[in-house]
Protein backbone atom coordinates (compact mmCIF):
# COMPACT_ATOMS: atom_id res chain seq x y z
CA UNK A 1 0.00 0.00 0.00
CA UNK A 2 1.47 3.11 -1.14
CA UNK A 3 1.78 6.22 1.47
CA UNK A 4 -0.40 8.56 -0.58
CA UNK A 5 -3.30 5.85 -0.42
CA UNK A 6 -2.58 5.64 3.04
CA UNK A 7 -2.55 9.27 3.92
CA UNK A 8 -6.52 9.25 2.75
CA UNK A 9 -7.36 6.76 5.82
CA UNK A 10 -10.14 8.57 7.64
CA UNK A 11 -12.94 7.13 10.46
CA UNK A 12 -16.68 7.62 9.87
CA UNK A 13 -18.96 7.84 12.45
CA UNK A 14 -20.16 4.54 12.25
CA UNK A 15 -17.00 2.73 12.14
CA UNK A 16 -15.65 4.24 15.27
CA UNK A 17 -18.89 3.54 17.02
CA UNK A 18 -17.56 -0.11 16.18
CA UNK A 19 -14.63 0.44 17.20
CA UNK A 20 -14.73 1.67 20.57
CA UNK A 21 -17.52 -1.05 20.84
CA UNK A 22 -14.82 -3.73 20.31
CA UNK A 23 -12.79 -2.12 22.59
CA UNK A 24 -15.15 -1.74 25.64
CA UNK A 25 -15.77 -5.63 24.90
CA UNK A 26 -12.44 -7.06 24.68
CA UNK A 27 -11.55 -5.22 27.97
CA UNK A 28 -14.40 -6.23 30.18
CA UNK A 29 -13.10 -9.73 28.67
CA UNK A 30 -9.75 -9.31 29.70
CA UNK A 31 -10.82 -8.01 33.57
CA UNK A 32 -12.89 -10.82 33.51
CA UNK A 33 -9.82 -13.51 32.90
CA UNK A 34 -7.54 -11.52 35.32
CA UNK A 35 -10.03 -11.72 38.39
CA UNK A 36 -10.31 -15.59 37.92
CA UNK A 37 -6.47 -15.75 37.36
CA UNK A 38 -6.95 -18.63 35.00
CA UNK A 39 -2.70 -18.58 33.29
CA UNK A 40 -3.55 -22.16 31.88
CA UNK A 41 -6.22 -19.97 28.79
CA UNK A 42 -2.69 -18.21 28.35
CA UNK A 43 -1.38 -21.06 26.48
CA UNK A 44 2.36 -22.51 26.41
CA UNK A 45 4.65 -20.89 28.82
CA UNK A 46 8.08 -20.39 26.49
CA UNK A 47 10.54 -18.44 28.60
CA UNK A 48 10.58 -16.15 31.25
CA UNK A 49 13.29 -13.73 31.34
CA UNK A 50 14.04 -9.66 33.16
CA UNK A 51 10.25 -10.03 35.00
CA UNK A 52 8.25 -11.03 32.25
CA UNK A 53 6.44 -14.35 31.30
CA UNK A 54 5.57 -15.20 27.55
CA UNK A 55 3.19 -17.63 26.94
CA UNK A 56 1.41 -18.59 23.19
CA UNK A 57 -1.41 -21.06 22.29
CA UNK A 58 -0.08 -20.79 18.32
CA UNK A 59 -2.80 -18.12 17.77
CA UNK A 60 -1.87 -15.26 20.36
CA UNK A 61 1.01 -14.54 22.23
CA UNK A 62 0.53 -13.45 26.23
CA UNK A 63 3.18 -11.43 28.53
CA UNK A 64 2.73 -10.90 32.19
CA UNK A 65 5.18 -9.82 34.79
CA UNK A 66 6.48 -6.26 36.21
CA UNK A 67 8.24 -3.13 34.31
CA UNK A 68 11.13 -1.46 36.26
CA UNK A 69 9.08 2.08 35.40
CA UNK A 70 5.97 3.99 37.03
CA UNK A 71 2.53 4.60 35.75
CA UNK A 72 3.54 8.14 35.24
CA UNK A 73 6.40 7.55 33.15
CA UNK A 74 4.07 5.16 31.48
CA UNK A 75 1.38 7.76 30.13
CA UNK A 76 4.12 10.16 29.09
CA UNK A 77 5.50 7.24 26.96
CA UNK A 78 3.12 6.24 25.63
CA UNK A 79 1.00 8.88 24.97
CA UNK A 80 1.86 10.64 21.46
CA UNK A 81 -0.99 12.29 19.41
CA UNK A 82 0.78 14.45 16.79
CA UNK A 83 3.20 13.18 14.45
CA UNK A 84 6.72 14.52 15.79
CA UNK A 85 5.84 12.44 18.77
CA UNK A 86 4.68 9.54 17.02
CA UNK A 87 7.48 9.50 14.99
CA UNK A 88 9.64 9.64 17.93
CA UNK A 89 8.00 6.81 20.06
CA UNK A 90 8.03 4.76 17.06
CA UNK A 91 11.80 5.14 16.08
CA UNK A 92 12.42 4.56 19.66
CA UNK A 93 10.36 0.88 19.69
CA UNK A 94 11.24 -0.60 16.16
CA UNK A 95 14.75 0.51 15.99
CA UNK A 96 16.33 -0.64 12.89
CA UNK A 97 13.26 -1.55 11.18
CA UNK A 98 11.65 2.18 11.46
CA UNK A 99 11.08 3.92 8.40
CA UNK A 100 8.00 6.45 8.91
CA UNK A 101 5.44 7.15 10.92
CA UNK A 102 2.36 9.65 10.85
CA UNK A 103 -1.00 10.28 12.74
CA UNK A 104 -3.65 9.84 10.23
CA UNK A 105 -6.85 11.02 12.28
CA UNK A 106 -7.40 11.84 15.85
CA UNK A 107 -11.15 11.41 16.63
CA UNK A 108 -10.82 11.86 20.43
CA UNK A 109 -7.64 13.60 22.68
CA UNK A 110 -7.29 13.75 26.34
CA UNK A 111 -9.67 15.23 28.88
CA UNK A 112 -9.61 16.72 32.18
CA UNK A 113 -10.98 13.75 34.19
CA UNK A 114 -8.55 10.86 31.71
CA UNK A 115 -5.14 12.63 30.90
CA UNK A 116 -4.26 9.48 28.94
CA UNK A 117 -7.72 9.30 26.44
CA UNK A 118 -7.13 9.30 22.83
CA UNK A 119 -8.80 7.85 19.76
CA UNK A 120 -7.36 7.54 16.25
CA UNK A 121 -5.82 6.21 13.87
CA UNK A 122 -1.85 6.18 12.76
CA UNK A 123 0.59 4.44 10.52
CA UNK A 124 4.04 2.86 10.41
CA UNK A 125 6.63 2.56 7.65
CA UNK A 126 8.71 -0.62 8.44
CA UNK A 127 11.71 -0.88 6.52
CA UNK A 128 12.65 -4.34 4.97
CA UNK A 129 16.16 -5.13 4.05
CA UNK A 130 16.89 -5.97 0.37
CA UNK A 131 17.61 -4.04 -2.67
CA UNK A 132 14.33 -4.07 -4.68
CA UNK A 133 12.49 -4.65 -1.36
CA UNK A 134 9.61 -1.98 -0.20
CA UNK A 135 8.67 -0.70 3.28
CA UNK A 136 5.66 -1.97 4.57
CA UNK A 137 3.13 0.29 5.36
CA UNK A 138 1.11 -0.61 8.36
CA UNK A 139 -2.41 0.93 9.44
CA UNK A 140 -3.96 0.99 13.05
CA UNK A 141 -6.67 1.73 15.09
CA UNK A 142 -5.51 2.84 18.70
CA UNK A 143 -7.73 3.31 21.62
CA UNK A 144 -5.88 4.28 24.53
CA UNK A 145 -6.93 5.76 28.24
CA UNK A 146 -8.03 5.23 31.73
CA UNK A 147 -10.23 2.39 33.47
CA UNK A 148 -11.38 1.99 37.38
CA UNK A 149 -12.23 -1.46 38.32
CA UNK A 150 -12.51 -1.97 41.85
CA UNK A 151 -11.09 0.66 43.07
CA UNK A 152 -7.98 0.34 41.62
CA UNK A 153 -6.89 2.67 38.48
CA UNK A 154 -5.60 1.09 35.14
CA UNK A 155 -4.28 2.26 31.73
CA UNK A 156 -4.96 0.43 28.83
CA UNK A 157 -4.24 0.31 25.20
CA UNK A 158 -5.99 -1.50 22.34
CA UNK A 159 -4.63 -1.49 18.81
CA UNK A 160 -6.63 -3.23 15.91
CA UNK A 161 -4.05 -3.24 12.86
CA UNK A 162 -6.21 -2.52 9.25
CA UNK A 163 -6.09 -4.89 6.39
CA UNK A 164 -5.83 -2.17 4.15
CA UNK A 165 -6.09 -4.47 0.43
CA UNK A 166 -9.73 -5.78 1.86
CA UNK A 167 -10.73 -2.01 2.85
CA UNK A 168 -10.21 -0.51 -0.59
CA UNK A 169 -11.99 -3.35 -1.91
CA UNK A 170 -15.40 -2.85 -0.27
CA UNK A 171 -14.83 0.53 -0.19
CA UNK A 172 -15.62 -0.08 -4.63
CA UNK A 173 -18.43 -2.50 -4.25
CA UNK A 174 -19.97 -1.40 -1.18
CA UNK A 175 -21.78 1.98 0.12
CA UNK A 176 -20.00 1.42 3.42
CA UNK A 177 -15.89 0.89 4.05
CA UNK A 178 -15.54 -2.26 6.09
CA UNK A 179 -12.66 -2.31 8.70
CA UNK A 180 -11.33 -5.96 8.91
CA UNK A 181 -8.80 -6.41 11.75
CA UNK A 182 -6.24 -8.61 10.60
CA UNK A 183 -4.07 -8.59 14.26
CA UNK A 184 -4.85 -7.00 17.47
CA UNK A 185 -3.53 -6.28 20.34
CA UNK A 186 -4.59 -4.77 24.09
CA UNK A 187 -2.49 -4.22 27.14
CA UNK A 188 -2.98 -3.24 30.96
CA UNK A 189 -0.85 -1.50 33.07
CA UNK A 190 -1.42 -0.84 36.73
CA UNK A 191 1.06 0.13 39.33
CA UNK A 192 2.40 -2.40 41.97
CA UNK A 193 1.38 -1.64 45.62
CA UNK A 194 4.16 -3.02 46.65
CA UNK A 195 6.36 -1.30 44.99
CA UNK A 196 6.76 2.75 43.73
CA UNK A 197 9.27 1.74 41.06
CA UNK A 198 7.03 -0.92 39.17
CA UNK A 199 4.48 -1.86 36.85
CA UNK A 200 2.12 -4.95 36.41
CA UNK A 201 1.40 -5.10 32.65
CA UNK A 202 -0.57 -7.85 30.86
CA UNK A 203 -0.61 -7.35 27.16
CA UNK A 204 -1.76 -10.11 24.84
CA UNK A 205 -1.38 -9.92 20.68
CA UNK A 206 -4.22 -11.90 18.73
CA UNK A 207 -3.22 -13.23 14.78
CA UNK A 208 -4.35 -15.22 12.33
CA UNK A 209 -3.01 -17.10 9.35
CA UNK A 210 -4.46 -14.26 7.32
CA UNK A 211 -2.01 -11.46 9.10
CA UNK A 212 0.76 -10.40 7.53
CA UNK A 213 4.72 -11.94 7.41
CA UNK A 214 5.46 -8.33 8.75
CA UNK A 215 3.00 -8.16 11.64
CA UNK A 216 3.19 -11.64 12.46
CA UNK A 217 6.75 -11.69 13.27
CA UNK A 218 6.51 -8.14 15.19
CA UNK A 219 4.11 -10.42 17.78
CA UNK A 220 6.37 -14.13 18.42
CA UNK A 221 7.04 -14.54 21.66
CA UNK A 222 10.89 -13.56 21.71
CA UNK A 223 9.95 -9.96 19.31
CA UNK A 224 7.21 -9.37 21.35
CA UNK A 225 8.78 -10.06 24.82
CA UNK A 226 11.49 -7.21 23.57
CA UNK A 227 8.76 -4.64 22.47
CA UNK A 228 6.94 -4.84 26.04
CA UNK A 229 10.44 -4.73 27.72
CA UNK A 230 11.16 -1.67 25.62
CA UNK A 231 8.38 0.29 27.83
CA UNK A 232 10.38 0.29 30.41
CA UNK A 233 12.80 2.37 29.16
CA UNK A 234 10.64 4.15 26.91
CA UNK A 235 10.57 7.21 29.16
CA UNK A 236 14.00 7.63 29.74
CA UNK A 237 14.38 7.25 25.66
CA UNK A 238 11.69 9.79 24.86
CA UNK A 239 12.93 12.28 27.71
CA UNK A 240 16.64 12.72 25.91
CA UNK A 241 15.04 12.53 22.50
CA UNK A 242 12.98 15.89 23.81
CA UNK A 243 16.02 17.66 25.24
CA UNK A 244 18.69 16.76 22.45
CA UNK A 245 19.63 19.85 21.03
CA UNK A 246 23.19 20.51 19.74
CA UNK A 247 25.59 20.01 22.36
CA UNK A 248 27.10 23.33 23.66
CA UNK A 249 30.35 21.69 24.44
CA UNK A 250 32.11 18.58 23.47
CA UNK A 251 35.35 17.86 24.76
CA UNK A 252 38.20 17.55 22.30
CA UNK A 253 39.29 14.50 21.40
CA UNK A 254 43.07 15.25 22.47
CA UNK A 255 41.92 16.16 26.11
CA UNK A 256 40.06 12.98 26.90
CA UNK A 257 42.32 10.12 27.77
CA UNK A 258 39.76 7.73 29.58
CA UNK A 259 35.89 7.01 29.49
CA UNK A 260 33.99 9.49 31.66
CA UNK A 261 31.99 6.67 32.97
CA UNK A 262 33.92 3.46 33.75
CA UNK A 263 37.33 6.17 34.12
CA UNK A 264 38.61 2.90 31.33
CA UNK A 265 41.89 4.29 29.01
CA UNK A 266 40.95 4.77 25.68
CA UNK A 267 43.34 2.58 23.08
CA UNK A 268 43.74 2.22 19.80
CA UNK A 269 41.10 -0.41 19.42
CA UNK A 270 38.68 0.52 21.86
CA UNK A 271 35.75 2.40 20.58
CA UNK A 272 34.88 6.17 21.37
CA UNK A 273 31.70 8.46 21.24
CA UNK A 274 30.65 11.46 22.07
CA UNK A 275 27.88 11.66 24.32
CA UNK A 276 24.83 13.60 22.63
CA UNK A 277 23.52 15.05 25.96
CA UNK A 278 26.49 16.20 27.69
CA UNK A 279 29.46 15.97 25.42
CA UNK A 280 32.13 13.62 27.17
CA UNK A 281 33.84 11.35 25.70
CA UNK A 282 32.38 7.53 26.46
CA UNK A 283 33.68 4.14 25.40
CA UNK A 284 31.15 1.13 23.24
CA UNK A 285 30.38 -0.61 26.67
CA UNK A 286 29.38 2.81 28.83
CA UNK A 287 27.03 4.20 25.80
CA UNK A 288 23.70 3.47 24.45
CA UNK A 289 22.23 3.83 21.21
CA UNK A 290 18.66 5.42 21.13
CA UNK A 291 17.17 5.41 17.57
CA UNK A 292 15.61 8.79 16.43
CA UNK A 293 13.08 9.51 13.35
CA UNK A 294 16.41 10.53 11.56
CA UNK A 295 19.40 9.28 12.95
CA UNK A 296 20.90 6.83 15.89
CA UNK A 297 21.92 9.06 18.81
CA UNK A 298 24.71 7.80 21.53
CA UNK A 299 24.29 8.76 25.45
CA UNK A 300 26.32 7.70 28.24
CA UNK A 301 24.77 5.91 30.97
CA UNK A 302 25.26 8.58 33.35
CA UNK A 303 22.63 11.01 31.23
CA UNK A 304 20.56 7.70 30.43
CA UNK A 305 20.31 7.27 34.86
CA UNK A 306 19.78 11.49 35.10
CA UNK A 307 17.32 11.40 33.13
CA UNK A 308 15.82 7.97 34.45
CA UNK A 309 15.36 10.44 38.00
CA UNK A 310 13.24 12.55 36.37
CA UNK A 311 9.06 11.87 36.38
CA UNK A 312 6.66 12.14 33.30
CA UNK A 313 7.51 15.24 30.91
CA UNK A 314 10.32 16.95 32.91
CA UNK A 315 12.76 18.32 30.20
CA UNK A 316 16.57 16.93 31.04
CA UNK A 317 19.00 19.66 31.41
CA UNK A 318 22.16 19.73 29.83
CA UNK A 319 25.31 20.76 31.71
CA UNK A 320 27.12 23.86 31.24
CA UNK A 321 29.80 24.34 29.12
CA UNK A 322 32.66 24.76 31.81
CA UNK A 323 31.29 21.51 33.41
CA UNK A 324 33.60 18.23 33.17
CA UNK A 325 31.51 15.43 34.39
CA UNK A 326 33.76 12.92 36.65
CA UNK A 327 33.27 9.16 36.83
CA UNK A 328 30.41 7.44 38.11
CA UNK A 329 31.05 7.09 41.86
CA UNK A 330 31.38 2.89 42.79
CA UNK A 331 27.92 2.91 45.21
CA UNK A 332 25.76 4.58 42.02
CA UNK A 333 27.48 1.86 39.25
CA UNK A 334 27.23 -1.18 42.17
CA UNK A 335 23.10 -0.78 42.40
CA UNK A 336 21.22 -3.38 41.26
CA UNK A 337 18.32 -1.66 40.06
CA UNK A 338 20.53 0.34 38.20
CA UNK A 339 22.41 -2.55 36.73
CA UNK A 340 19.14 -4.07 36.14
CA UNK A 341 18.12 -1.28 34.17
CA UNK A 342 21.34 -0.52 31.71
CA UNK A 343 21.09 -4.49 30.91
CA UNK A 344 17.58 -3.87 29.87
CA UNK A 345 17.96 -0.76 27.84
CA UNK A 346 21.14 -2.37 26.52
CA UNK A 347 18.73 -5.47 25.51
CA UNK A 348 16.35 -3.27 23.97
CA UNK A 349 18.73 -0.85 21.96
CA UNK A 350 20.99 -3.31 20.40
CA UNK A 351 21.95 -3.21 16.36
CA UNK A 352 20.74 -6.76 16.00
CA UNK A 353 16.91 -6.68 17.68
CA UNK A 354 14.29 -7.91 15.30
CA UNK A 355 14.23 -10.10 12.75
CA UNK A 356 13.38 -8.76 9.25
CA UNK A 357 9.71 -9.04 8.35
CA UNK A 358 10.32 -11.49 5.54
CA UNK A 359 12.42 -14.32 8.06
CA UNK A 360 9.72 -16.82 9.57
CA UNK A 361 10.66 -16.85 12.97
CA UNK A 362 9.90 -19.80 15.22
CA UNK A 363 7.99 -19.22 18.56
CA UNK A 364 10.75 -20.92 20.74
CA UNK A 365 12.87 -19.13 22.45
CA UNK A 366 16.46 -18.06 20.58
CA UNK A 367 19.24 -20.67 20.74
CA UNK A 368 22.19 -19.45 23.23
CA UNK A 369 24.45 -20.48 20.03
CA UNK A 370 22.60 -17.88 17.96
CA UNK A 371 22.76 -15.17 20.57
CA UNK A 372 26.77 -15.72 20.82
CA UNK A 373 26.83 -16.11 17.09
CA UNK A 374 25.56 -12.40 17.15
CA UNK A 375 27.52 -11.02 20.24
CA UNK A 376 30.59 -11.72 18.24
CA UNK A 377 29.37 -10.57 15.10
CA UNK A 378 28.39 -7.39 17.05
CA UNK A 379 31.63 -7.39 18.88
CA UNK A 380 33.23 -7.91 15.64
CA UNK A 381 31.62 -4.91 14.19
CA UNK A 382 32.74 -2.57 17.05
CA UNK A 383 35.96 -3.82 16.51
CA UNK A 384 36.06 -3.01 12.74
CA UNK A 385 34.52 0.12 13.35
CA UNK A 386 37.20 1.36 15.93
CA UNK A 387 39.82 0.49 13.20
CA UNK A 388 38.48 2.76 10.65
CA UNK A 389 38.22 5.75 12.95
CA UNK A 390 42.04 5.34 13.40
CA UNK A 391 42.76 5.11 10.37
CA UNK A 392 40.71 8.21 9.35
CA UNK A 393 42.49 10.48 12.17
CA UNK A 394 45.52 8.93 10.54
CA UNK A 395 44.74 10.47 6.90
CA UNK A 396 43.42 13.33 8.54
CA UNK A 397 46.84 14.34 10.44
CA UNK A 398 48.23 13.04 6.98
CA UNK A 399 46.08 15.87 4.90
CA UNK A 400 47.01 18.78 7.05
CA UNK A 401 50.45 17.50 7.59
CA UNK A 402 50.51 17.97 3.59
CA UNK A 403 48.28 21.07 3.60
CA UNK A 404 50.89 22.93 5.90
CA UNK A 405 53.92 21.79 3.84
CA UNK A 406 52.04 22.83 0.75
CA UNK A 407 51.97 26.47 2.42
CA UNK A 408 55.13 26.54 3.38
CA UNK A 409 56.91 25.77 0.36
CA UNK A 410 54.62 28.53 -2.16
CA UNK A 411 55.15 31.00 1.29
CA UNK A 412 59.36 29.97 0.52
CA UNK A 413 58.86 30.73 -3.22
CA UNK A 414 56.85 33.70 -2.56
CA UNK A 415 59.74 35.26 -0.61
CA UNK A 416 62.35 33.57 -3.44
CA UNK A 417 60.74 36.02 -6.25
CA UNK A 418 60.66 38.63 -3.56
CA UNK A 419 64.18 38.78 -2.98
CA UNK A 420 65.67 38.31 -6.29
CA UNK A 421 63.49 41.31 -7.40
CA UNK A 422 65.62 43.24 -4.79
CA UNK A 423 68.42 42.21 -5.93
CA UNK A 424 67.89 43.39 -9.41
CA UNK A 425 66.71 46.87 -8.24
CA UNK A 426 69.93 46.58 -6.39
CA UNK A 427 72.23 45.85 -9.43
CA UNK A 428 74.01 48.74 -11.41
CA UNK A 429 72.66 50.25 -13.58
CA UNK A 430 73.78 50.97 -17.11
CA UNK A 431 72.20 54.03 -17.86
CA UNK A 432 74.68 57.37 -18.87
CA UNK A 433 74.51 60.67 -17.18
CA UNK A 434 73.77 59.70 -13.69
CA UNK A 435 76.29 60.88 -10.99
CA UNK A 436 76.29 58.59 -9.13
CA UNK A 437 76.80 55.29 -11.65
CA UNK A 438 80.46 54.45 -12.35
CA UNK A 439 81.50 54.76 -16.22
CA UNK A 440 83.72 51.81 -17.86
CA UNK A 441 85.93 52.66 -20.77
CA UNK A 442 87.06 50.38 -23.38
CA UNK A 443 90.85 51.42 -24.08
CA UNK A 444 92.50 50.11 -27.02
CA UNK A 445 96.35 49.46 -26.45
CA UNK A 446 97.55 49.13 -29.91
Amino acid sequence: MTRQAVARFELTREQLVEFTARTKTLLRDTLHLLSLDQRLQHGTKVMERMGLQVYTDGDSTTITGHLATTIVDLEYAMYATTTQHVQTVAAIMHNELYNDADVLDVQQSQTLEDTFHFVGVKSVALARKGMFAKPHHIVYLESTGTIHDDGTARLYQHIEYVDMAHYYYTAKNSWSKAIRPICSTVSLFEADPCDATSVRVYSRAHYSHDTPSSLYQMHQPQVYWQWVLSLASLAVSRRLMDATSLVQYWVPNGECKSCSVCNSAFKALRPKHHCRSCGEMMCHGCSIHIRSPTVVHKFCTKCVLKSRELRGGDRVEQPPKTSLWRPMSSVASSSSSTESFIRSMQETTKHVTTPSPHVVATPSAVDAKQVNALEQISDSIAHQESILVCMREVLEKQKRHSDVTNSMTSTTGTADSYMTDECLETLPSTSTGSPNTHQFEYIDSS
